[in-house]
């Protein structure tokens, strides 16, 4: 996670690696418990998870090379209460905080 952060990456490969963990979870595998990842921290995971995650994970690290950098974020230089819908979504993606709600 913090190499994805360090080279723009780790919006786009939580999206990316958390819809493939939630399809491979709704298959309910009794060998493979995946949960999507919510967020950097992995919150929630237990020991299963991570096995899942580590058997699964040759799929994760070919993504890599064909990711889209993530938007870099630029704050404005004015008081965040006249900032656009736009600009919250991004201070907060950049934060690596839900921009959803």
């Amino acid at each position: 996670m913090e190499w994805s952060k360090a080279h723009s990456l780790q919006n786009n490969f939580l999206r990316a690696s958390s819809g493939v963990l939630d399809a491979v979870g709704s298959c309910h595998l009794e060998w493979c418990v995946a949960l999507k990842i919510t967020g950097p921290n992995f919150g929630g995971w237990v020991s299963e998870n991570y096995l899942a995650l580590a058997r699964l994970c040759k799929c994760f690290f070919l993504m890599l090379p064909v990711l889209n950098k993530d938007e870099q974020f630029i704050e404005p230089d004015r008081p965040y209460t006249t900032w656009s819908m736009k600009e919250l979504k991004g201070w907060l993606r950049n934060c690596g905080l839900n921009d959803k709600g």
